[in-house]
């Protein structure tokens, strides 16, 4: 089983590296879609994807980011 979860761990890791900005609001957006109505989904998960498709001002996301001078 440990197997299993090391591939799944390097599949997201293989994403997130190779993965746009533009591709990641398509399966962002695919995801509210698809489990919008799917009460084994955890509420918090979709509260968080739709923050992150709102933009960064909604999200809190670029404040701070820049190093202090």
């Amino acid at each position: 089983m440990g197997d299993i979860l090391t591939e799944d761990a390097d599949f997201i890791v293989e994403k997130m590296v190779t993965m746009d900005a533009v591709e990641a609001v398509i399966v962002l957006k695919d995801a509210m879609e698809y489990y919008h109505d799917d009460i084994n989904f955890p509420e918090k998960s979709l509260q968080k994807i739709e923050a992150l498709l709102k933009g960064e001002e909604y999200y809190g996301l670029g404040e701070n980011l820049e190093s202090p001078s």
